[in-house]
């Protein structure tokens, strides 16, 4: 659980400076069925329930704090590794 804390302490302390100045922030996560997702959706909330914190986007989807690989260039524990397989990915 106190890694729980520390990283939505971490995710909203990024989460504020990055959206003060209204720009959009791009952020890769899972979702349920381990599919990866890139979005740039605003959160509208981040909550906390039996499953751990919560981020609600303004798209109404609900994702697991604990599933979000990188938020603005930043690598969550667990997923730094993630980096160079996001990077080599091809964008067409």
């Amino acid at each position: 659980m106190e890694n729980q804390a520390a990283l939505l302490a971490d995710f909203t302390q990024r989460h504020r400076q990055a959206t003060a100045t209204g720009r959009k922030v791009r952020f890769s996560y899972f979702d349920a069925y381990h599919a990866l997702h890139e979005s740039t959706s605003p959160i509208r909330e981040i909550l906390e329930d039996s499953a751990g914190a919560v981020l609600v986007l303004a798209s109404g989807e609900r994702v697991l704090l604990r599933n979000v690989i990188e938020y603005d260039g930043h690598f969550f524990p667990g997923y730094e590794a993630y980096q160079a397989a996001l990077a080599a990915r091809c964008s067409r």
